[in-house]
C-alpha cells in the first residue's frame, strides 16, 4: 500500500460490502476503526468526610416557649447567624441592620436584619444573650450524608455532646461565630485519627475527617457519543437495493455488483 492518505472505502448505491472482517471482532470494518464500547467503571474505595461542629441549642420564641434548633459552630466568622425559616418558626422581631455580610469569595449575602435572643445548652445549664443576624440560608444539610455511629464510638463513649445527633443529616438554624464560641471554650481537648472532640458549655462538640469503614463505589461515565457513527456502521442493511437508473443501465442488467475497492481491508 502507498504512502498516500489512508481512505476507508464504503459501498455505493448497488454495491455490497465486501472484504475481510475487524481482526478484534470479526464484523465489517477495518481493524483500525474498532473501539470497545466504552462501560462504566465502578471503583470501591475507602472514603472520608468532614464532620462539621454542631450543638443542639434552645431558644425561646416570642411566647416564650423554648424550641430546640441545631447550630453550627463556627470559629471562623464575625458573626452570628440565624436562618430566615428559623426566625420566623421563633417568631421574633427583627431590627434593621446595615451590616454587610460577606461570605467566601467576597459574595455578598442578604441580611434580612438583627434580633437579640438568649440562647440555652439543651440541658438549660448553660445561657448567654447574643444578636443574630437574619439570612435566607446558612448552609446544606450537614453532615452531607449520615455517619455511621460506630465510627466514633470511641471518642464519644461517656461525653456529654453538644449534638447528640451528629451524626444524622439535618439543616441548620444558627451560626454560632467567633463571638460565641470564645465565650462556651472549655480546655478539654481529646484527639482520635484526624478527629477532635472540644469540650464546650454547650456540651462535647466534634469536627474533623471521619474515615468511614463502609466502602461506596464511585462512578465514572464515559461518553458514547464520540463513537455513535462508527457503531451505526455495523447495523447497516444487509440488502442493498439498486435505484432507478442502475436498474435501467445496461450494465446492471443480470449481473452482480462488482466489490468495491479494497482500500484498507
Amino acid at each position: 500500500m502507498g504512502g498516500g492518505p489512508a481512505r476507508v472505502v464504503t459501498p455505493g448505491p448497488g454495491e455490497a460490502l465486501d472484504g475481510p472482517a475487524c481482526h478484534t471482532c470479526n464484523k465489517r470494518h477495518h481493524t483500525s476503526l474498532h473501539t470497545e464500547k466504552p462501560k462504566i467503571t465502578s471503583l470501591a474505595t475507602g472514603s472520608s468526610s468532614v464532620l462539621l461542629a454542631t450543638a443542639s441549642i434552645t431558644i425561646l420564641d416570642r411566647n416564650k416557649k423554648p424550641k430546640t434548633l441545631r447550630a453550627l459552630v463556627d470559629p471562623g466568622s464575625q458573626v452570628s447567624l440565624i436562618t430566615t425559616a428559623a426566625q420566623r418558626r421563633l417568631n421574633l422581631v427583627t431590627i434593621n441592620s446595615d451590616t454587610e455580610i460577606n461570605a467566601v469569595g467576597e459574595r455578598n449575602i442578604e441580611n434580612n436584619g438583627l434580633l437579640q435572643t438568649a440562647i440555652k445548652s439543651k440541658d438549660g445549664s448553660e445561657s448567654f444573650t447574643t444578636n443574630l443576624h437574619v439570612i435566607p440560608k446558612i448552609t446544606t444539610p450537614l453532615p452531607s450524608t449520615d455517619i455511621p455511629q460506630a465510627t466514633l464510638a470511641h471518642l464519644t463513649s461517656g461525653k456529654d455532646l453538644a449534638d447528640p445527633q451528629y451524626y444524622r443529616s439535618a439543616q441548620i438554624d444558627v451560626l454560632l461565630g467567633a463571638d460565641i464560641y470564645a465565650r462556651i471554650l472549655r480546655g478539654n481537648t481529646q484527639r482520635q485519627d484526624n478527629m477532635t472532640a472540644q469540650e464546650t458549655s454547650l456540651g462535647w462538640i466534634l469536627f474533623g475527617a471521619v474515615q468511614e469503614k463502609q466502602t461506596r463505589p464511585k462512578t465514572c461515565h464515559l461518553l458514547l457519543a464520540n463513537f455513535q457513527k462508527f457503531w451505526e456502521l455495523e447495523d447497516m442493511p444487509k440488502k442493498i437495493f439498486l435505484t432507478p437508473k442502475k436498474e435501467r443501465s445496461p450494465s446492471s442488467r443480470g449481473q452482480q455488483p462488482s466489490p468495491p475497492t479494497a482500500g484498507l481491508w
